[in-house]
């Protein structure tokens, strides 16, 4: 069985790439720091959807009641500085995709 990731342009552009809420500030910080951008938005989705392909599933939580959801971390690919980044991503499935809900960044041990 295929499993579909997807990640809403709306979740990047009013949260993880936004200044505009405290909330939000600290992981703007870190995605603008790794040469993400507002303007090349999917440039970060392209990113966070291989994120599951590549990193390590590090938890899977099948008791939310919003959905089954999926952890992984490290090894975030393609920024556009070039480095390398761990981060913890997640996703919830809804409607058979599992839907990206959040990054942040993370040690890498």
């Amino acid at each position: 069985m295929a499993v579909f990731f997807d990640v809403d342009p709306k979740k990047l552009l009013n949260y993880l790439l936004s200044t505009a809420t405290p909330e939000a500030a600290g992981k703007s910080r870190f995605f603008h720091g790794a040469g993400f951008t507002a303007e090349a938005w999917q440039a970060l989705q392209a990113a966070l959807l291989a994120h599951p392909l590549r990193a390590a599933l590090e938890y899977e939580d099948p008791s939310s009641p919003y959905g089954r959801k999926l952890i992984f971390r490290c090894t975030l690919p393609g920024a556009p500085n070039g480095r390398a980044y761990c981060v913890r991503s997640v996703w919830q499935l809804r409607g058979g995709v599992y839907w990206f809900l959040t990054a942040y960044p993370q040690s890498d041990r």
